[in-house]
């Protein structure tokens, strides 16, 4: 414990406290000095009611000369109504903890702001404090960057800047689509030169540089090269770049891809240069046309005279030179122009031409068969639709087609009667004997055939027996049964008998579900059992059939 008196000890303390509250007078008084002091800068302290604890730095001295005295103020006060409501609503935030950064305007100056809460050694919110700074320049410069990087980037001329030693630190983007890249990133930094190929390192050496020496411009056609390897021609203009002392900074191209243009260009000249060949070939194409064998015409659409014919339909019309003179309707008559009205104009429309056979009669009354192509058309240098079309006699052409199909029709029914001959081929046996084998499907038609070929068969020969073999006949039903059924009774109004051979189990089978009434029809198994069938008959009076394997006899009335 102390030997100071108590009373020695108490009476110290007043001097400690006065010289704690003198060391952080101080201190304030420096904080103070700092902020009045910072440069290009305001600042101002709020607390925790939002009233003003202090302002200061250079900016703020400049802005508001009469600030010092807002001490104790609120911050409302001191801000122009049109921008109170946010500006309060940033330094509210601050003191909700939030840290910002905003915009704002004080007469012709545009401020930055950086809001921030102040936090005790507790970390508790004491208040809050704005940082402002005048960018008026700097937005404004900003601006003119932006508005010179536009001009830049949306020129229609490709641009390049290069340093001195030919790097490209700039291009926009036409330069890097003229020349086949895909970003500017791809160019930057390398040669300006180089990348447009070694084509024009000579014009480099020899022309451009020597310009820009001495004149420190050039202007021409240089021969570049793309990505891919493509060459093409550009237009330029190349500047020397100097600072204000003079110094020599690099170049500007400005460059434009003239391939297009050179190309339409060769192209009038080849135009114009091949007007005489053209006009060669016109008069070749006349001379074709004039020459053709097929009669040409064409007029105006609205007038049923022809403006031209050649010689071809001068001469198959019959009308010579008066064909320019006379109409339509008087060379080809009323019902061509109905059929024109009728039906060619609505099919040329549709589909844009049309083409068909009509008659016509020449002046001496001779007809001829005239086969008519017709289109519309319209020239450049006229308004009004022309039409066009193509004669031809066909006359002798149709009539060699009739022949043509008389003798074809000649020959296909000579083919189909042997087809008929084949598909039911009546087979003498002997004497009074035939025989019909049958091969495939029977429809009606070829049933009808059987019972022709039977009845003519039989007539013919005067058989008394006629075989009918169905061992080829794929499918027995109804149909077929039925047909077999009128061919026996066909032949028996003859006064011959039918035998039917070839009936199989299976077709037995389905002759008895069928319910077939076979009575009156002799049956055997086999066209060989049924050929002994009717030879005995012709040697045995009595038709019993016994003796015969596997055929039956039926009594006739």
């Amino acid at each position: 414990m102390s030997n100071r008196p108590a009373g020695a000890m108490h009476s110290a303390l007043p001097a400690e406290v006065a010289e704690e509250l003198s060391a952080l007078r101080r201190e304030v008084a420096l904080y103070h000095a700092v902020l009045r002091a910072l440069p290009q800068s305001a600042v101002l302290v709020y607390d925790q009611e939002l009233r003003c604890v202090t302002v200061g730095g250079e900016t703020m001295r400049m802005l508001a000369p009469d600030a010092s005295s807002a001490a104790g103020q609120s911050v409302r006060e001191l801000i122009p109504e049109a921008q109170r409501a946010a500006e309060v609503a940033r330094y509210e935030a601050t003191l909700r903890g939030e840290t910002m950064s905003g915009d704002s305007f004080h007469e012709a100056h545009v401020l930055t702001s950086r809001y921030v809460p102040l936090r005790d050694e507790a970390d508790h919110i004491i208040g809050g404090m704005v940082v402002s700074r005048i960018v008026t320049d700097e937005r404004e410069e900003t601006k003119r960057r932006e508005l010179y990087q536009a001009i830049v980037e949306q020129s229609p001329y490709a641009i390049t800047a290069t340093d001195a030693y030919r790097k490209i630190v700039m291009l926009n983007r036409a330069n890097a689509t003229m020349l086949g890249y895909a970003s500017t990133d791809d160019l930057l930094g390398q040669d300006g030169i180089s990348i447009t190929g070694s084509e024009s390192l000579e014009q480099v050496d020899q022309e451009i540089g020597p310009s820009l020496m001495a004149h420190g411009v050039w202007h021409g056609l240089i021969q570049a090269r793309r990505q891919d390897g493509s060459k093409f021609w550009s237009n330029q203009t190349i500047q020397n770049l100097v600072n204000a002392a003079g110094e020599y900074l690099g170049t500007v191209a400005f460059a434009k891809d003239i391939s297009t243009e050179l190309a339409a260009r060769e192209e009038r000249e080849q135009l114009v240069t091949n007007l005489t060949e053209r006009e060669r070939e016109l008069r070749i194409f006349k001379e074709l046309v004039d020459r053709a064998p097929d009669g040409v015409a064409f007029g105006n659409a609205g007038s049923l005279f022809p403006d031209y014919v050649n010689a071809a339909f001068r001469t198959i019309t019959g009308y010579g030179e008066t064909a320019l003179n006379r109409t339509y309707v008087e060379m080809f008559g009323p019902n061509a122009l109905a059929m024109m009205e009728r039906d060619a104009t609505p099919e040329i429309f549709e589909q844009g031409y049309w083409s068909n056979r009509m008659p016509a009669q020449r002046p001496d009354g001779s007809t001829w068969l005239c086969h008519n192509t017709c289109y519309f058309f319209q020239t450049p240098d006229s308004e009004e639709a022309q039409w066009v079309a193509f004669y031809r006699d066909v006359t002798e052409q149709v009539r060699s087609e009739q022949q043509q199909r008389e003798l074809q029709e000649q020959i296909i029914a000579a083919q189909d009667a042997a087809l008929r001959e084949l598909s039911t081929p009546l087979i003498p046996i002997t004497d009074g004997v035939v025989a019909m084998p049958l091969i495939g499907s029977i429809d009606s038609k070829r049933a009808q055939l059987v019972i022709e070929t039977l009845l003519s068969g039989v007539a013919k020969t005067r058989a008394n027996t006629a075989i009918i073999d169905i061992t080829g006949v794929s499918v027995v039903d109804t149909q077929v049964a039925n047909a077999l059924l009128r061919a026996a009774q066909s032949i028996k109004l003859l006064g011959a008998n039918a035998i039917l051979t070839g009936i199989r189990p299976e077709v037995a089978q389905t002759l008895i579900g069928l319910g077939v009434d076979l009575s009156g029809i002799s049956t055997c198994a086999t066209l060989q059992s049924g050929i002994a069938e009717a030879l005995n008959r012709g040697s045995d009076t009595n038709r019993s059939g016994r003796g015969i394997p596997g055929s039956r006899s039926v009594s006739y009335p």
